[in-house]
């Protein structure tokens, strides 16, 4: 029995970058390393379902999809089978 079994959850829902601007004044999201640092997360804050200006990443939809609820019938057929 599997009652109240949970899973699939989204650790980080917004990346969290610093924004910076390069020297041609391109807007960027800073993150581990960006700084010189030698010790740091790497992406670790760059993880997330939307971006730290809040644009959706491609992940958001593939996540509704897997999360989306799905309805389904079956019957038995006999002989240990059955039909959905």
């Amino acid at each position: 029995n599997a009652h109240g079994l949970q899973g699939g959850f989204i650790w980080d829902w917004i990346d969290q970058g610093i924004l910076m601007k390069d020297e041609n004044g391109r807007e960027w999201h800073a993150y581990g390393g960006d700084f010189g640092e030698a010790s740091h997360d790497a992406n670790f804050n760059i993880n997330g379902m939307i971006s730290p200006n809040r644009r959706p990443h491609p992940a958001m939809i593939e996540f509704k999809k897997c999360a989306q609820p799905v309805d389904f019938e079956f019957s038995w057929l006999g002989d240990g089978q059955l039909e959905l």
